[in-house]
């Protein structure tokens, strides 16, 4: 008796009147009961990704590389790193990478910018008591 679990074609053999033999391959057909119904699948509709625009490459900023030099050089070391690792950054493809290092140069020089005057307005608040001081015990006072 033949098994109804396999699904290997079987070899079925005809006897055609005359003497004549037809021999066809089939494959077996599991017992109706014997299999659950397959699943059906509906097809989900593609789903469309906006395409995406070009962005303009970053530029190295180094205008505020110079700035954070002129203003407050201790920050110049890094925006000058950073302002020069951007065109190799591009030209490795890592293009979210370069835009990162060209805003960090640009917000480095912004910061340095700010140190510096916040430093030159103390210098002149701090020259203008100095000098008062000086004045006031340089000139005779009378009581």
């Amino acid at each position: 008796m033949m098994s109804y679990a396999s699904n290997e074609p079987t070899t079925r053999i005809a006897v055609a009147g005359r003497g004549r033999v037809a021999v066809a391959n089939q494959p077996h057909r599991a017992h109706p009961a014997a299999t659950p119904p397959a699943p059906v699948f509906h097809p989900s509709p593609a789903v469309q990704m906006p395409p995406l625009a070009p962005t303009a490459a970053p530029t190295a900023n180094g205008a505020w590389a110079v700035a954070a030099l002129i203003f407050f050089w201790p920050l110049a070391f890094v925006a000058f790193s950073r302002s020069l690792s951007v065109p190799m950054l591009l030209a490795q493809g890592r293009v979210a990478e370069a835009h990162a290092a060209s805003n960090s140069v640009a917000r480095l020089g912004k910061i340095a910018v700010v140190c510096g005057l916040i430093a030159v307005v103390l210098l002149v608040v701090v020259q203008f008591v100095l000098l008062r001081e000086a004045a006031s015990l340089a000139s005779p006072t009378t009581y």
